[in-house]
Formats: C-alpha cells, sequence, structure tokens
C-alpha cells in the first residue's frame, strides 16, 4: 500500500498517511490540486493532481481547479490549521451543512471503551494530560478562557490515536487554530451544565451528557461553524443517553480514584477517560462519516 507526505501552506511535511488520510485531508480542504505531495518516499514532491489516484479523489470533490495555499511567512501554524484558501467558519453563524446522524448499534459499554483507551494509553497523551493540569494549577481563572482550545486540542489528539494516527505532544496546542469558536463553545457548555446543576442536579447532568462530545465533534468535522459543534454532539448523544450516562459515571469514579492513590493518579486517570470518550465517539460516529454527512 503506498504511503504520501504532503509539503503544505506553511513549508512543512506532513505524514506518511494511506490513500485514505490523503482522502480525508482533501475532504477537510488540507489538500487540493496543486499541494506537493511525495509518493511512497521517494524524495521527489509533484503537485497532487499528478497523481492519479489523488487526482481521481481531488476530481470527486471537485478540487482539482482549487489553487495552491501561499506559504505562510513565519513560524508554521499547527497541521490542523485550515490552508489560506479554505474559508474559516463563522464562530457565530451555523452552518448549512446536515448535522452528524450516530450509528444506531454504536457499542458504548464502559468496558469496550475503557478496555480499548487501556491499550491505547501511552506517554504522549499522559504527558499533553499532565501538562494540561499543570496549566490549569498556574492559570486558575485563565484557564477559563484556555479551556476551550485546550480541549479541542486534547480531543483531537485522543481521537487521532483511536484512529492510529500518529499524535505529537504539542497537538494539545492545535486548537488554538479555531480559539474564538472552542471559548464559546466551551462557555456555552460550561455555564449551561454549572447552571443546571445549581439548580437541580438533573438538568446540569442531563447538558453534560447531551453537549459531551461538543469538542470531537469540532475536532471531526472542521468544515462546520464552531457552534455546530454543540449541536452536531446533541443530535450523537440522543438515542444512547443512558449508555453515556454510565460511562460519564464511571469516568468520575476514574478520576475521583486517581485523586485518591495519592493524587498523582489523575492524571492517568484523566487521559484514559479521553481516551474512552474518543473511543464512544468514534463509536457513535465511523471514521469519515463525519465528512460524508458534510
Amino acid at each position: 500500500m503506498s504511503t504520501y507526505r504532503i509539503r503544505a501552506h506553511d513549508g512543512r511535511d506532513y505524514g506518511p498517511v494511506d490513500l485514505e488520510g490523503i482522502a480525508r485531508w482533501a475532504r477537510e480542504g488540507r489538500l487540493v490540486g496543486g499541494t506537493l505531495v511525495e509518493r511512497d518516499n521517494s524524495g521527489r514532491f509533484e503537485p497532487a493532481s499528478g497523481i492519479a489516484e489523488i487526482a481521481a479523489i481531488l476530481s470527486q470533490l471537485g478540487l482539482l481547479g482549487a489553487p495552491t495555499p501561499a506559504p505562510s511567512a513565519g513560524p508554521g501554524p499547527s497541521p490542523y490549521a485550515q490552508p489560506a484558501s479554505v474559508p474559516a467558519p463563522s464562530a457565530f453563524a451555523p452552518s448549512a451543512m446536515p448535522p452528524l446522524r450516530p450509528r444506531s448499534d454504536a457499542n458504548l459499554t464502559a468496558g469496550r471503551c475503557f478496555g480499548r483507551a487501556w491499550e491505547l494509553l501511552d506517554g504522549t497523551i499522559l504527558a499533553q494530560w499532565i501538562v494540561f493540569w499543570l496549566i490549569s494549577i498556574f492559570t486558575g481563572p485563565i484557564l477559563l478562557i484556555l479551556h476551550g482550545p485546550l480541549l479541542l486540542g486534547l480531543c483531537r489528539s485522543a481521537l487521532r490515536r483511536v484512529d492510529g494516527e500518529p499524535v505529537k505532544f504539542d497537538d494539545m496546542f492545535s486548537g488554538f487554530d479555531r480559539f474564538g469558536e472552542a471559548l464559546i463553545a466551551y462557555l456555552l457548555f460550561w455555564v449551561t451544565t454549572t447552571i443546571g446543576i445549581l439548580l437541580c442536579i438533573v438538568p446540569g447532568v442531563f447538558m453534560a451528557v447531551r453537549w459531551w462530545d461538543w469538542a470531537f465533534a469540532m475536532a471531526d468535522r472542521p468544515q462546520r461553524a464552531g457552534l455546530d459543534a454543540l449541536r452536531d454532539s446533541w443530535e450523537i448523544t440522543g438515542q444512547h443517553f443512558g449508555s453515556l450516562l454510565v460511562l460519564g459515571l464511571v469516568a468520575w469514579l476514574f478520576n475521583i480514584l486517581g485523586i485518591l492513590l495519592c493524587f498523582v493518579g489523575v492524571f492517568p486517570a484523566m487521559a484514559l477517560c479521553a481516551l474512552a470518550s474518543a473511543v464512544a465517539y468514534r463509536e457513535l460516529v465511523p471514521k469519515g462519516a463525519a465528512a460524508a454527512n458534510a
């Protein structure tokens, strides 16, 4: 099976990925006809439109004539940053794209999700959550502003790990490419669930479960506007509320147990819960389904 590496608009090389990964990047606007692509570590980069199998994908998506994004002048942004030729979605304007539709037969048992999460837990994901915790200690109230973008980056990392893609430590900061959208989505999530819990625990728990997947939805479907991530989460979780509630309770117990284990146990507990949530999301929305619904 061939592998590919692209030279992005920021001048950096990303990959290797298989043809499915190339198709996903094209659907997300990260690759167009003029993007330089290296095949099978040949050392030779050529336009994507000149590689038959990639040209076929671009033709289906109507991207063969799309202009190549101009290289950026300073340090390269995150590999998740959208190319300059793709307009960034508005955090306020709802997208015309339809909401996500979850699988009805998703296996969301705690044993399945946490078992798979344990297999995927590695040093990179763990280090990300340790740094997140340290940031939360030293930034205090400022974390309320940083929390949304950081959560988006952490959820991107967890989802990439579940999808079998390489994860780098600095991927945890990739959510800052959609800072405003992630901030607004997180604040709405935090305010509604907090008010719900203060008024009565049941409404708060209900909102927390229904908007559970906002960051995963935003990570999985970058073409959507920021507020649509909450709408997507609402659609995804509706049919599986009971299973996700149980999963959330198990995650809460893991975190409590981590605190009791000399407190340091909270780091692997948080990383494990994030991966379990990513496994659950991918059960609800199989890889590629988000783009297919776009």
